[in-house]
């Protein structure tokens, strides 16, 4: 079963320039966590991965880790996801920084990071 996040939108300074870190800007994530759950069969939230728990772990990477780069984000959150959850075997993470403050303009830029147990 996979179970995800979508939408998700938090402040971040993260940022290789001194003015995306002095200033912060917001970020937007998709999660996606595959999972062996009997949640289906007992529907107890202890038998699943709390959506609203995995979704703040990554925000809470994001205060803690202090990255320059989203890959270095990305890869922080899907470490701590497996480590936290033995019953996700493969994590899928997407951050974007939306109208990042880069020359030439862009509507958005990210990482896309699958990770599983086995890599």
């Amino acid at each position: 079963m996979t179970v995800f996040v979508r939408g998700l939108r938090f402040h971040s300074h993260h940022g290789v320039t001194d003015l995306e870190r002095a200033h912060g800007q917001w970020l937007e994530a998709e999660i996606e966590a595959e999972i062996e759950t009997r949640a289906g069969q007992t529907d107890r939230i202890e038998d699943t991965v709390d959506y609203v728990a995995l979704a703040n772990l990554l925000v809470e990477t994001s205060r803690a880790t202090n990255s320059h780069t989203l890959e270095h984000l990305a890869e922080a959150f899907a470490r701590r996801t497996l480590e936290k959850w033995e019953m996700v075997n493969r994590i899928r993470v997407e951050v974007s920084k939306p109208n990042p403050l880069l020359n030439p303009s862009m509507a958005a830029i990210g990482v896309r990071l699958e990770k599983s147990r086995l890599t």
